[in-house]
């Protein structure tokens, strides 16, 4: 019967959609967050990933919609560049290889409304 009841517990845990803390993230990214939120939704939702680009932690913002930039900030909400998007869907320039270059890929949040 333990058993039955720690199984039953586990797949329930599993089964729970992922939570994204924003607690670790710098205030200017959270207020990122806050402005999507209050923000009309988006179609396809918004999204913030970290990643580790040359030594630094930075954040793509993807673009909204339809030929617009993606944005990479650094944790002070330092604008970056555009690796992509555009009317040529590449960006302006600014940020090329971004994508080769940037590693470890984490969604830190996610407009799940």
């Amino acid at each position: 019967m333990k058993i039955i009841i720690a199984c039953l517990c586990l797949f329930a845990l599993s089964c729970r959609s992922p939570r994204t803390n924003t607690q670790n993230l710098s205030s200017c990214i959270n207020n990122k967050i806050e402005a999507f939120k209050s923000d009309s939704v988006q179609n396809p939702p918004r999204t913030i990933t970290e990643y580790s680009y040359k030594g630094s932690k930075v954040y793509y913002i993807p673009g909204p919609c339809c030929d617009q930039y993606s944005d990479v900030f650094d944790t002070k909400c330092n604008l970056l560049g555009h690796p992509d998007g555009g009317l040529t869907g590449k960006g302006n320039g600014s940020l090329p290889g971004f994508f080769d270059e940037a590693t470890d890929a984490k969604v830190v949040w996610k407009d799940e409304r």
